[in-house]
């Protein structure tokens, strides 16, 4: 029937069973209504569905909420918006979810009092998470469009007292766009730019900003403006994001003068934001006003604001690479502050190709004759950031000579320029430049060209240039010679021609070390390539070298060349070198046998190291036993563990240090089993001084690796324990054994008697704290009954109760209670027998389980409770 049936008598008679104590009629009820809709919309009956709403039944709840949503905004009333809102946090999403369509529903269209001030007293609720509620839906509201009455509303309640009135009023402002903005919302967001409130006036700015060039008339502007000297840092930033987000009608010089004032903020985002609104309103179009201003900056009396306008133009990149701006940095380059050149010559290379004009490159060029580094440095940037228009023979050449500036950095920014005028794709340009460098009378050109062919590397490779690097090799000066050698290794196998090769084992006979190093390095970058009998025997020439350098990258370049160099004579070669008395020519061996025993460990490599731990040089053996480890790491062998266990009873202690260190690397490989296995056959030997460096590695084993398998195999070691050397052994292990479940649950019942006699002899076991229901949680999971002397021992020696309960068992330390599960009651059973056992044994005579002073037993341990 719908609406037809929703007669004065049907209404009356349907609000006499609202409350009908059977749900299911309160559920009928509930549906009639939400099919009768609109036509049932009375205060009577709104009332009873609001009280509807908090019903005991969620079906009786979900009606409810159909029945508003069928009312639309006929029901649209401050109650029912409140309603609503708790029914957001009803416990049934079903009814969480109607109510939140209710609501969207009921503000879809204009908001009406009723419902603006049932969202307003919602934000006063008590319950934080409703007022959260009708705070997200008034800023959808505004986000949909908001009347002005709303909008009065809202700016109204900027200056309510409640703090949060207050926010949620700034944020609904801040979603309403530029095309819902009206004269008399600015008239009161300016008004409001004078809240006491700092927050409000950060917000405010914020709105102003968002509604962008409407709100661009003089009084908002002078507004920002005042806004920007405002006392709180975050309404000064705000303001200058506002006037940022205004565009051109803001780009004047009055707006940008104060934002170039705000440019010295104490502030550092106030300052950056100044400084991103000159950008941003130059970005909208370039205005000749903004330009202007800058450029007046630029002939500011001020040094401080002259550098700024430099850094703003480059921070605006191309877009300000005008004529005029060009020019005006052109004059900066001439200024009297070294500063304000740096920045001119900084904002010209980011304008880039732009601004590579002929008289900016003279310029440029120019500047890298300043006294002051950092401005030569600025130069070389910006000429590198020019690209191709920077690439004629004048630059390369001045960019050459400055690579024999003084200052390091200027070289160094110098190579790179060469290097980024056409680093992307290397020309033939660059590349004859750098050639026809190679010839220039002065040295420090040739060899800056030779530097920056080095870092071009391989992209620069050609039969050409490797003649003219070549030719360089044979330079008179040795600072030429030895960047040609670079810029050769740096090409990697694309320069290893027989011809190339030849020239470069020449020079490992050169009488300057500066050249024999160079060369063993570009070799060891040409890698397995060069790896003949030829290249090698040079570089094992290269080993007995008086420099020790040269020995040292002679190392690393038969590191470099893999399986071909795993050659006794090379071993040997490396065996001297390691002994060498030059610790990094000693280490460079080491690190080289290394890096080849980790691709192959051979027995030659590692004999090779092993004969290295009897000599002379302690240092060397330390070295030895770390390199041991690092391969044992990748492969556990019986070789190495038989071989380190020697070290471990060396004279020095730092030496068995780092072979207990190398034993425990090596444990963590998943055969480490074969490790463990010889220090334990080491700990059963007569040699005293073996059994004690075998006892160490292996506490530091148990003490630094997590693997459990470890553990178990040390716990379940047929070893007598009759001295303090294992004693102290026993102890570290069992200490990591017993607060492991994963270790205990996998030991068998001949250890298991074992570790009784222990924890009845060594008191150190109980040092440190064991959780007082590990050995029962052991026992439930293992089922084997080896354990209850174990439980029953560790109760009595740590002081714990146990009380039964039925099936369960509560265990009572010094600190907490535990309750466990005992199934089948045939183990609870055989649990209770061994307390009782174990009183009467301490009644008829306590010292002969537990030594005197040892435990002291208050009461019984275990009771039963029934």
């Amino acid at each position: 029937m719908g609406g037809k049936a929703a007669t004065d008598h049907v209404i009356n008679s349907l609000r006499k069973i609202f409350h009908d104590e059977d749900s299911y009629v309160r559920r009928c009820v509930r549906d009639t209504l939400a099919n009768l809709g609109k036509e049932a919309v009375t205060n009577e009956m709104i009332h009873e569905i609001l009280n509807a709403l908090k019903d005991d039944d969620r079906d009786v709840r979900r009606r409810a909420c159909q029945t508003l949503y069928n009312m639309d905004v006929e029901a649209a009333t401050k109650e029912v918006i409140g309603g609503l809102l708790h029914a957001y946090l009803d416990e049934d999403s079903y009814v969480t979810d109607l109510a939140r369509k209710t609501i969207l529903k009921m503000t879809k269209h204009e908001a009406t009092n009723q419902v603006i001030e049932g969202l307003w007293d919602a934000l006063r609720d008590d319950d934080y998470s409703v007022g959260n509620i009708a705070h997200e839906v008034l800023v959808k509201m505004c986000k949909k469009g908001a009347t002005n009455e709303f909008i009065f509303v809202l700016l109204d309640a900027i200056h309510d007292d409640e703090s949060w009135v207050r926010v949620t009023a700034c944020n609904a402002l801040s979603s309403i766009e530029e095309m819902s903005a009206t004269n008399d919302l600015i008239d009161g967001l300016l008004d409001a730019l004078h809240n006491k409130d700092s927050h409000v006036r950060s917000s405010i700015c914020y709105v102003l900003g968002n509604i962008g060039e409407r709100a661009a008339t003089s009084e908002v502007i002078d507004g920002l403006l005042n806004a920007v000297h405002d006392t709180d840092s975050y309404v000064r930033r705000s303001a200058c994001d506002a006037l940022a987000k205004m565009g051109e009608k803001a780009a004047t010089d009055h707006v940008i003068n104060a934002l170039l004032n705000a440019i010295y903020d104490k502030d550092s985002d106030v300052r950056c934001n100044a400084w991103e609104a000159i950008v941003k309103m130059q970005g909208k179009g370039a205005t000749n006003v903004s330009t202007v201003g800058l450029l007046d900056a630029l002939q500011d009396k001020d040094s401080g604001v002259r550098l700024r306008a430099c850094q703003i133009l480059g921070n605006m990149g191309t877009k300000a690479a005008t004529k005029e701006v060009i020019g005006g940095l052109q004059h900066a380059f001439l200024d009297e502050y070294s500063c304000v050149k740096s920045y001119a010559c900084e904002a010209v290379g980011k304008m880039g190709e732009k601004a590579a004009t002929n008289d900016v490159i003279i310029c440029l060029l120019n500047a890298l004759q300043d006294k002051e580094s950092f401005v030569r440095r600025s130069a070389c940037n910006a000429l590198g950031n020019m690209d191709v228009k920077a690439q004629t023979s004048d630059v390369i050449i001045c960019l050459l000579k400055t690579l024999g500036d003084e200052d390091v950095f200027v070289r160094s920014d110098a190579c790179e320029a060469l290097v980024k005028i056409d680093g992307k794709v290397v020309t033939n340009e660059l590349i004859n430049g750098l050639m026809n460098a190679l010839r220039d009378e002065q040295p420090f050109v040739r060899s800056g060209a030779c530097k920056t062919l080095a870092k071009i590397g391989a992209k620069a490779t050609s039969n050409t240039l490797i003649e003219s690097l070549l030719n360089a090799i044979q330079d008179e000066d040795l600072s030429v010679r030895c960047c040609a050698i670079e810029a050769i290794g740096n090409m990697g196998d694309e320069s290893a021609t027989s011809e190339v090769i030849d020239a470069l084992l020449n020079a490992l006979h050169d009488k300057k070390s500066d050249i024999r190093w160079r060369v063993c390095e570009a070799i060891g970058n040409m890698g397995e390539k060069v790896a003949t009998e030829h290249e090698i025997n040079g570089l094992l020439n290269a080993l007995h070298d008086e420099d020790s350098y040269v020995r040292r990258c002679a190392c690393e370049a038969l590191g470099k060349m893999g399986e071909k160099v795993t050659t006794s004579q090379v071993i040997d070669g490396f065996l001297n070198a390691v002994r060498d008395e030059n610790y990094s020519v000693s280490t460079g061996a080491l690190e080289a046998i290394v890096k080849i025993g980790e691709k192959t460990a051979t027995n030659q490599v590692i004999d090779g190291l092993l004969v290295t731990l009897r000599y002379e040089n302690s240092d060397v053996r330390r070295r030895v036993c770390g390199a041991l480890g690092r391969i044992g790491e990748k492969v556990a062998t019986a070789q190495i563990a038989n071989g380190l266990i020697n070290a471990l009873n060396d004279k020095d202690s730092y030496v068995r240090d780092d072979a207990c260190d190398a034993f425990v690397k090596i444990a963590k490989n998943t055969s480490s089993n074969v490790v463990i296995d010889i220090l334990l056959k080491t700990l059963c030997s007569e040699n005293s001084h073996d059994k004690w460096g075998a006892r160490k590695a292996l506490e530091k084993i148990v003490e630094q690796t997590r693997a459990s398998n470890v553990i178990i195999t040390l716990v379940n070691a047929d070893i007598y324990y009759t001295d303090y050397m294992y004693k102290s052994l026993v102890v570290v292990v069992l200490k990591r054994a017993l607060v492991s479940f994963d270790v205990l649950k996998e030991l068998d019942s001949n250890i298991l008697s074992k570790l009784l006699s222990y924890f009845q002899e060594i008191d150190e076991i109980w040092a440190n704290p064991i959780p007082s229901d590990q050995f029962i949680k052991v026992w439930l999971h293992t089922r084997n009954d080896a354990w209850i002397p174990l439980i029953v021992f560790a109760a009595l020696r740590q002081g714990v109760a146990l009380t039964v309960i039925e099936n369960s068992i509560l265990i009572y330390d010094h600190n907490d209670v535990f309750m466990l599960d005992i199934s089948p009651t045939e183990m609870l059973k055989t649990l209770i027998d061994a307390f009782n056992c174990q009183k009467r044994d301490l009644q008829c005579s306590p010292d002969s389980m537990i030594r005197s002073g040892t435990i002291t037993v208050h009461s019984l341990p275990l009771s039963k409770i029934t």
